[in-house]
C-alpha cells in the first residue's frame, strides 16, 4: 500500500490539495525505476527517515511526500542499477549522498520535470540502508511541492517588446541586444503560451547564469515599462515583473522556446542557441 509519509507537515493542507497533490504524488512510482528483485513490504525493521526536498522551510508546508518500501537482495547494487538504467520520465538533476560509502545509508536523489500546473518543484530520492539477513531495506520518497495554479495573463496591448542576444553573457559582461517590436496576434500567442507554464521556485544553485531573452511592455513607444518578464539559462525560470509583484514559471518548456525563437532574427544568435535546449 502506498502511503503519504507521516512526518510531512499534511496537517497544513486543506483535504483537497492534500489528496490532489497526494494522487499525483503516488502515479510517479508508475513512472519512476523501481530495482529489480525489489519486494514491496508494508513496514522496514529499521525506519528509514523521510527525505526533506531541498527548499526553504517557508515552502515546506505544501510539499508533499509518498514513500514506498522495499527489501532488496544485498547482492544487488541499487546505486548500479540506478546508474545502469534511465529514468522512464524526465531528470533535471541528480544528486548521490553516500553518508558513510555503500556500506552504510545512501541515498539517490532525482530532480524531475513533472508536467503539471499545480507542481513548483517534484524529485524521488531513493534511501539504501544494508541490514543483516543478505538484504538491504529501501525507501522511495515521491515528493512534490503542490501550488495553487496562478492564471499570468501578459498584456497585450501598447508596446511589446522581445529581446534576444547576439551572444549569452554567464559572468555579467555587456552583449548586444537583439529587440523587436511584437504584433498584437504574435503578442497574443507569446501571452497564450506563457499563460500555460507551470510554476516553479528559484531555489536552485548555479554557479553560472546568462539573461536568455526579455519581454517589455510599455502604454508608449519611449514609455515606463508596466510589465516585463526575464529568461535565466539557470536555472530555467522565467521571473516575472508585474506591478511589482514577481512570478516565478519554469521555461524549460518547448513551445515557449520555439515561439520565442521564431520572433527573433538570426542575428539573435546566443538567444536562438540557447533556446534549443527544452522539454516537451
Amino acid at each position: 500500500m502506498t502511503r503519504v509519509a507521516t512526518d510531512t507537515p499534511e496537517a497544513h493542507l486543506s483535504s483537497y490539495v492534500s489528496a490532489s497533490g497526494s494522487r499525483f504524488a503516488s502515479s510517479l512510482f508508475t513512472k519512476i525505476l523501481i530495482p529489480t528483485g525489489a519486494k514491496r513490504v508494508a513496514q522496514l525493521s529499521q525506519p528509514i527517515k523521510q527525505a526533506v526536498a531541498p527548499i526553504v522551510p517557508t515552502d515546506r508546508p505544501n510539499v508533499i511526500d509518498v514513500a514506498q518500501e522495499f527489501l532488496v537482495p544485498k547482492l544487488d547494487n541499487v546505486g548500479k542499477y540506478l546508474d545502469d538504467h534511465q529514468q522512464p520520465t524526465r531528470v533535471m538533476s541528480t544528486g548521490i549522498i553516500e553518508s558513510k560509502g555503500t556500506a552504510g545509508p545512501y541515498h539517490f536523489n532525482y530532480l524531475l520535470w513533472c508536467p503539471n500546473r499545480h507542481v513548483a518543484y517534484c524529485d524521488v530520492t531513493y534511501s539504501v540502508v544494508p541490514v543483516s539477513g543478505g538484504v538491504q531495506e529501501l525507501r522511495i520518497d515521491a515528493q512534490v511541492l503542490w501550488v495553487p495554479i496562478q492564471p499570468i495573463l501578459m498584456p497585450t496591448s501598447g508596446i511589446v517588446t522581445l529581446t534576444g542576444f547576439t551572444t549569452l553573457s554567464e559572468f555579467g559582461q555587456p552583449v548586444k541586444s537583439v529587440p523587436v517590436v511584437l504584433t498584437l496576434k504574435e503578442a497574443v500567442r507569446l501571452r497564450h503560451v506563457i499563460g500555460s507554464l507551470q510554476p516553479t521556485i528559484d531555489e536552485f544553485f548555479c554557479s553560472l547564469d546568462a539573461t536568455v531573452f526579455k519581454i517589455s511592455i510599455a502604454a508608449r513607444q519611449g514609455g515606463p515599462t508596466n510589465w516585463s518578464a526575464i529568461a535565466h539559462q539557470c536555472p530555467g525560470v522565467l521571473y516575472i515583473d508585474s506591478s511589482g509583484k514577481t512570478v516565478m514559471l519554469d521555461d524549460h518548456l518547448c513551445s515557449l522556446h520555439q515561439l520565442v525563437a521564431s520572433f527573433l532574427p538570426a542575428t539573435a544568435i546566443g538567444t536562438r542557441s540557447a533556446l534549443k535546449f527544452c522539454v516537451k
